[in-house]
């Protein structure tokens, strides 16, 4: 997948610039334009507009998710790198537009996630960079999709759509997981162990999250 490349430039480069942010609401990290022209700096992102600013010298700019291919950060609250693509996403009557995803599992098959209905809840509830771990969304605050070959499956399709995917290629090495973790695939991290440890099998170099 021609994302990963640009995936793991980001985790690379972060590992340098994280930290020390002047605000809970602004963070040290980078983000990668349509060009490939990265930008190092303090920037806070919006999840209500689905916007980036950042703060060059005196100035602030701004980017939207048509001017960008990737950004990231260090999120000192909960203590670990944030990642994020802008992806083209199917809107209403099969019309696609831009939107930035947080990637919560890299591999073959990604797992993102994007805050539900943005434009109508309180702006102040939606701020990306006070939220919880992207594996313990609390509040049930986020929508989680499954991205592979540039098609967008909802988690909440997983036992429909993503779940035969799994098990046609890995029937015994998956039953052999879920019974040894005791897993409840109706769980929304039943779900996102089953898509890691099928990511392992495909790439056994990978080190499993769990």
């Amino acid at each position: 997948m021609k994302i990963f490349g640009l995936v793991c430039g980001l985790l690379v480069t972060f590992s340098v610039v994280a930290g020390n942010p002047n605000s809970q609401n602004w963070h040290q990290g980078e983000l990668v334009l349509l060009n490939d022209q990265t930008v190092n700096g303090e920037f806070s992102y919006d999840a209500f507009t689905d916007l980036i600013q950042v703060k060059d010298e005196r100035v602030v700019k701004v980017y939207s998710a048509r001017q960008v291919r990737a950004f990231g950060y260090f999120d000192e609250k909960s203590n670990q790198m944030r990642r994020f693509l802008s992806l083209s996403y199917p809107g209403r009557r099969n019309r696609s537009r831009k939107a930035f995803f947080e990637i919560v599992l890299t591999g073959e098959m990604y797992l993102l996630r994007r805050l539900h209905n943005m434009r109508s809840s309180n702006p102040t509830q939606l701020n990306a960079m006070e939220s919880d771990s992207p594996w313990y969304d609390k509040k049930n605050a986020y929508e989680y999709f499954v991205y592979a070959n540039d098609h967008f499956i909802p988690i909440s399709q997983f036992r429909r759509r993503i779940y035969p995917i799994l098990m046609k290629e890995y029937t015994e090495e998956l039953e052999v997981f879920i019974k040894d973790k005791k897993l409840n695939i109706y769980t929304q991290r039943g779900k996102f162990m089953l898509i890691n440890q099928y990511n392992v099998l495909k790439s056994p170099d990978k080190i499993s999250l769990f």
